[in-house]
């Protein structure tokens, strides 16, 4: 029986599924959470500098500590998503070496098994490729996260800072309270950045399984008129 080679090879294609290239968008969503405006507080303490000061460094670590259980998961949630793509490429590679082989059995002369040296050649490369562009997108998406929490965090703690610095300098902790929230209320919600570094991954992702199946196509065409089929 003839092998119907652009199934075969449309089956082996690795599908990089959403699970495998997890969007990250609650993890992340929820290390910037951190430093979303809390309720006033001057009204939880007496107008003693010590006691608002020892409040406001309740805050820092309390946000040092939230940041730091957020990143914790946020590196767990990419280390998983790692091993679910390595182990699908692993997958897919024995799955192609086992085409590669039961179509090299159907040649039956050198210029039938040249043909698929030829085809394997071109599928190896347009896979190499397609896993390198992947790559690419997801390194550029987890910078770009990485960037924006950065970003946030340091924001935040020089609020703090300043707010700290301003009752220090006795402005009073309801006008240095109110400078504090305007500081946090510049910062937006990143919510739009988020979405727009997933939506560039996905779209290179996209991109490079659409190259990739037109090299397939027309290298299984090639392949299938060398066999006679």
């Amino acid at each position: 029986m003839k092998t119907n080679i652009a199934l075969k090879f449309k089956m082996a294609k690795l599908v990089i599924g959403i699970a495998a290239l997890a969007p990250l968008m609650a993890v992340a969503g929820s290390a910037h959470a951190q430093i979303i405006p809390e309720a006033p507080f001057c009204a939880k303490v007496d107008s003693s500098t010590t006691a608002i000061d020892a409040l406001i460094s309740e805050k820092e670590t309390s946000f040092m500590h939230g940041k730091a259980a957020s990143l914790k998961v946020l590196k767990e949630s990419r280390a998983a998503s790692d091993k679910a793509l390595y182990d699908a490429r692993v997958a897919a590679n024995g799955e192609y070496a086992a085409q590669f082989k039961a179509l090299l059995a159907e040649a039956n002369t050198p210029d039938q098994k040249a043909a698929v040296t030829a085809f394997k050649k071109t599928t190896l490369k347009a896979v190499e490729t397609r896993r390198a562009n992947v790559d690419i997108a997801i390194a550029r998406y987890r910078a770009g996260v990485d960037a924006i929490l950065a970003a946030r965090s340091t924001s935040y703690l020089s609020a703090l800072a300043s707010l700290k610095e301003s009752i220090d300098q006795s402005l009073g902790c309801a006008d240095a309270q109110d400078a504090f929230q305007t500081k946090l209320a510049s910062l937006g919600n990143s919510g739009e950045a988020l979405t727009q570094l997933a939506t560039a991954r996905n779209e290179k992702v996209a991109a490079a399984e659409t190259k990739f199946t037109a090299t397939i196509t027309a290298a299984a065409a090639t392949l299938k008129t060398a066999l006679g089929q």
